[in-house]
C-alpha cells in the first residue's frame, strides 16, 4: 500500500515560517473472507491494531504487522448496517466498535 504525500504547506508566525506535511493513505477494499483473516490475525496477536472507524457504507481497519513500521487500512463494505466484529477476538476494539455502533444509531434518526 503506498502513502500520497499531500501539497506543503507553508504557514507564517510572526516571521517565522513552518512547513507542515500530511501522509495519506490508501484502504485496499477486501471481502468477508479476507477481513475475517485479519481479524483472526488481530486475535493470535500477529498485527496491530491502530484503529477502527465506519462511514455509512464501510467500515475502515488500520493495522500494522509487529515489527513493520508501514501502516495499512483495509475497508469491509457495511451489509444491513453491521459488520463482523474484530472485538469477539481482540478486546481492545469492543471501545471501537460501540463508538461505531453509537454513531450508526445517532445519525440515522
Amino acid at each position: 500500500m503506498s502513502t500520497v504525500s499531500s501539497p506543503t504547506v507553508i504557514t507564517e508566525h510572526g516571521g517565522a515560517s513552518a512547513s507542515l506535511s500530511q501522509q495519506y493513505w490508501s484502504s485496499e477494499l477486501v471481502d468477508s473472507a479476507a477481513w475475517e483473516e485479519l481479524v483472526a490475525r488481530l486475535g493470535k496477536g500477529e498485527t496491530v491494531l491502530l484503529g477502527l472507524w465506519a462511514e455509512p457504507q464501510r467500515v475502515y481497519l488500520a493495522y500494522s504487522p509487529p515489527g513493520d513500521s508501514e501502516l495499512r487500512v483495509a475497508s469491509f463494505e457495511v451489509e444491513h448496517r453491521s459488520f463482523p466484529s474484530v472485538a469477539r477476538v481482540h478486546l481492545p476494539a469492543l471501545r471501537l466498535e460501540r463508538s461505531i455502533q453509537v454513531a450508526r444509531r445517532r445519525y440515522a434518526r
